[in-house]
């Protein structure tokens, strides 16, 4: 099929060139369309690559954002908690700008002793992450595929664990 397309282009361009040398200006409707539907053959191959990069992109930065989390996590528990994590209520799932904003913080009226993050961060579509702890573990998870277009997709981190996982068997239903 591409063979086929290069010939044909290069068929065009040497009857252009016949043309121009008998004096004829100008495109005929033909080589118009010709120049338009190899336009829209190479849009069609280079989107999809655009938008890949694109989700990869949103994925390494989520998981960054997880791990900036989980450090300010580990360093809350050995300088405040005795070696505890924050508790989340109920040790159920809640979204981390509300069960950890108090603990890791710093409060602009300076209530909060220390700061270990200045806002507790999203992910890159925008979405809180969910935290779970009973103060000797935590659990961070995000559901990046809510916007992703990928159902399903999921990025988890434990206080056990340096970098975040896809898709861990673990967390079937986790909500």
């Amino acid at each position: 099929m591409k063979e086929k397309l290069k010939q044909t282009v290069l068929v065009r361009l040497q009857e252009m060139e016949q043309r121009r040398e008998q004096g004829e200006r100008g495109l005929t409707l033909i080589e118009m369309l010709a120049v338009i539907v190899i336009l829209g053959l190479i849009a069609a191959m280079a989107v999809p690559a655009v938008m890949g990069s694109i989700n990869d992109s949103k994925k390494k930065t989520t998981e960054q954002s997880m791990v900036v989390i989980s450090e300010a996590l580990q360093r809350y528990a050995m300088e405040e908690g005795n070696g505890q994590y924050p508790v989340s209520p109920g040790y159920g799932w809640y979204p981390a700008s509300s069960a950890l904003n108090d603990v890791l913080v710093a409060s602009p009226n300076g209530k909060s002793k220390v700061g270990y993050l200045q806002a507790i961060p999203k992910d890159a579509w925008n979405q809180d992450f969910w935290y779970k702890s009973d103060g000797t573990y935590f659990e961070l998870v995000t559901d990046k595929a809510i916007n992703s277009g990928d159902p399903g997709d999921t990025l988890y981190l434990s206080n056990s664990m340096a970098q975040p996982v896809d898709n861990p068997s673990q967390l079937q239903n986790w909500r």
